[in-house]
């Protein structure tokens, strides 16, 4: 199960990236680091208090206590898990800015979900059934989202970045900034 888990739990990272993908202003950037930063540490997390811990207790049988070494890994795991999980927090705070910002009160409801989300994220994990709803409420929220993006813009040509009734020419020259945001 922990293999499986850690190819789609790194996916959710990369939904969040897709929300501003292609852009690179800062604020991308630092959804872009911060959901890295959650991916790996999440990854992390799985790959050593799931599969590794989880092999030497199964190896173990079911009557053996816990060694100090198992008891180490899951402590690590742990630790990793909840740096990912306050970056993934970050991220989604970020994200939820960043959309209320280019879409207005239409990104609203799914940007407090998501924070909501990655709040409740802190602490349930996947485990049924707050972690379930939550990783649920995730892929809502993001989905949602990515369906206010007004189709192919800025997915597929570079296309026009410009917030809603905001034309070009009200950049700084050179920026992706709108002269409002600087």
């Amino acid at each position: 199960m922990h293999v499986v888990a850690m190819l789609v739990f790194s996916l959710v990272g990369a939904a969040l990236v897709g929300l501003v993908w292609p852009r690179r202003d800062p604020v991308a950037l630092a959804i872009g680091l911060a959901a890295y930063l959650y991916a790996v540490a999440y990854t992390a997390l799985d790959l050593i208090a799931g599969v590794a811990a989880g092999f030497v207790t199964y190896q173990a049988g079911p009557e053996a206590q816990r060694t100090e070494a198992v008891v180490d890994l899951f402590d690590i795991g742990n630790q990793l898990g909840e740096l990912g999980v306050w970056a993934f927090l970050t991220a989604s705070v970020l994200v939820a800015l960043d959309q209320v910002w280019w879409h207005r009160m239409r990104a609203l409801v799914p940007a407090l979900l998501l924070v909501v989300a990655g709040i409740s994220f802190l602490d349930s994990h996947i485990y049924p059934w707050r972690g379930v709803v939550t990783v649920l409420v995730i892929g809502l929220a993001t989905g949602w989202l990515a369906y206010l993006r007004p189709s192919g813009r800025a997915l597929i040509s570079g296309g026009d970045l410009s917030a809603p009734g905001e034309d070009q020419n009200s950049r700084a020259e050179g920026s992706s900034i709108p002269r409002r945001a600087l």
